[in-house]
């Protein structure tokens, strides 16, 4: 018998037979290219990224104004008195009694009332004289609804060219 010569098998596979990790890689650019991914070296810039944040930071806080300002307005059907119409009805003072409770003196068409408010609604308590509510009013200072610092005092009283209050106040 002679003898036969085997040759070695190929190093290069056949065209069907495809490594699986470049086909999974492959796989991957054709679904990255299908849905619009763009390829890392392509990706958006940072100062845009921050860019198109504060935009959206900005729509948003707009958003939550315009739903808490107007729509629970409209919502609940509160009207706010229009610029440069007098209310008929006004709060002149309110006095917390508890947690629960609470004194109001209301102005209403030129009359001052004493209401009562708590969990179980507003009541009247009494109609007050409205000559001793004036005078009472007018012989104590205006109260600012915020105490300011002695400091922002002075600046406002420069400003306004007002007498300027005495230190320790």
């Amino acid at each position: 018998m002679a003898p036969v010569a085997v040759q070695p098998a190929s190093p290069t596979p056949a065209p069907d037979a495809v490594n699986p990790a470049d086909r999974a890689s492959r796989h991957a650019e054709e679904l990255d290219k299908e849905l619009g991914v763009a390829a890392p070296e392509e990706q958006e810039s940072l100062g845009w990224v921050v860019v198109r944040t504060v935009a959206l930071l900005g729509a948003v806080i707009a958003a939550i104004y315009l739903t808490l300002n107007v729509g629970l307005r409209r919502l609940m059907g509160l009207q706010g008195v229009p610029v440069g119409k007098a209310s008929v009805v006004s709060v002149m003072e309110r006095i917390p009694l508890d947690q629960r409770r609470t004194l109001f003196v209301l102005k209403a068409a030129d009359e001052y009332l004493l209401v009562g408010g708590g969990e179980g609604g507003v009541q009247l308590v009494s109609k007050l004289d409205r000559d001793a509510v004036e005078r009472i009013r007018a012989a104590r200072p205006p109260s600012s609804p915020v105490s300011l610092s002695p400091f922002l005092q002075k600046l406002l009283s420069r400003r306004t060219g007002g007498p300027t209050p005495p230190p320790g106040v």
